[in-house]
């Protein structure tokens, strides 16, 4: 469900262009039970992420 329901999420922010990390974190939170410590980790990482694959970009050729 939890997995499911990111990926919704994820589809929904990209669309609309909301702020992902304040959206995700409540929603781990709230919905979900996580603690706050863990959804901001979660948070976080999915922002490295993205900066990293986003910064390697120009080496690839595209």
């Amino acid at each position: 469900m939890l997995f499911i329901s990111m990926i919704l999420l994820g589809a929904v922010i990209g669309f609309v262009g909301a702020g992902g990390a304040g959206v995700t974190i409540t929603l781990l939170t709230v919905g979900f039970g996580v603690p706050i410590h863990t959804a901001l980790a979660v948070a976080l990482a999915s922002m490295t992420f993205t900066m990293l694959s986003r910064r390697l970009q120009p080496f690839q050729g595209t």
